[in-house]
């Protein structure tokens, strides 16, 4: 049989390479013979996580196809090497043991000749999370938890790094100022990110410190503490109002406030946005001082009575100069 002079005796031997190669893949395939020739290499496999700097994860590692028996590492490793593995197809299996579960991947790897780095990559991934309140800020110092992992309490942005999580979806549990304020929707991740929640049960609440006649008290000082706790969360001056406003998780709390002498507590119970008033006995405030409506009277009493003693010293003495003014005239007379 004779050759077209347009092929050359080296294309055919390309082409025959090739087709050697994808017969003895198919035949990895159909159970036929795996080897191809006599050729062998090297093989280098690596676990990593999706973190920016790529960690090493310890992975047990699943190996089978090509020229080789099926392998299955006895502990977990992050790094394998194959010194003499036939040229063929290969399957591998990567599956790592996480707080949050097992992870698994498949990946295949054609091996053809000389030494080869394959990288395994897992889909764990660095997240972080975010817990706001539903007007948008940010929650700090609440305790959190997902899945079932303690991850740490958020900082002063309502952040918490949470490490190696899976993609998936996962539940969220929040403690904050030791009452609950889990996020009604989970966790879903799908790469590393900022992701942010909502924290739910936590209430808009105003607190006004106002005095007998429903005057707000600008300055006063409140002090509010969880009703099972002794250290105060809150402690502040009020607005030009009387007013105090924050947010604050569902339950009940204790409310002292003072103004310039005078106190007056109370507990209010918080399960949603309220408005809440704690009234003193402040009636007004004269020269610094606050004043019950007894006091005030006390003080205008006293301040009458003055003004009565200085014009009846007053009318003595002008009876007094006119009684002495004549005597003095006849003397000089």
């Amino acid at each position: 049989m004779k050759l077209p002079k347009a092929i050359s005796v080296a294309h055919l031997l390309t082409y025959s390479s090739l087709l050697l190669l994808m017969v003895s893949l198919m035949g990895q395939v159909s159970g036929a013979p795996r080897e191809v020739g006599a050729g062998v290499c090297a093989l280098t496999l690596t676990a990593f996580d999706q973190s920016p700097e790529k960690r090493p994860v310890n992975v047990t590692l699943e190996v089978s196809g090509g020229g080789l028996e099926p392998y299955k590492s006895a502990e977990p490793e992050s790094l394998k090497v194959f010194s003499l593995l036939p040229a063929g197809m290969y399957l591998i299996s990567a599956s790592a043991s996480t707080p949050y579960g097992v992870v698994r991947t498949e990946r295949s790897v054609v091996m053809i000749g000389g030494p080869l780095v394959f990288e395994i990559s897992l889909p764990l991934y660095d997240v972080v999370l975010k817990l706001i309140t539903r007007t948008g800020r940010p929650i700090v110092g609440a305790t959190v938890i997902v899945g079932t992992v303690d991850v740490g309490s958020t900082d002063a942005d309502g952040t918490v790094l949470v490490t190696q999580i899976p993609s998936g979806n996962f539940s969220v549990s929040a403690r904050w100022l030791g009452r609950d304020i889990s996020p009604t929707e989970p966790l879903h991740i799908s790469t590393s990110n900022t992701y942010s929640l909502t924290a739910s049960r936590i209430a808009f609440v105003q607190i006004q410190a106002i005095g007998v006649s429903n005057q707000g008290l600008s300055g006063a000082h409140l002090t509010i503490t969880p009703s099972d706790t002794a250290s105060p969360l809150f402690s502040g001056m009020t607005d030009a109002d009387g007013m105090v406003s924050l947010e604050l998780p569902y339950g009940d709390y204790d409310v002292k406030a003072s103004f310039k002498g005078t106190e007056a507590r109370r507990t209010i119970t918080v399960l949603g946005d309220t408005l809440e008033k704690i009234k003193l006995d402040v009636f007004i405030e004269l020269f610094g001082k606050s004043m019950t409506f007894v006091d005030f009277m006390i003080w205008l009493i006293a301040f009458v009575a003055l003004i009565l003693l200085l014009l009846i010293a007053a009318q003595e003495y002008n009876i007094y100069r006119r009684r002495k003014l004549p005597e003095l005239f006849r003397r000089g007379e």
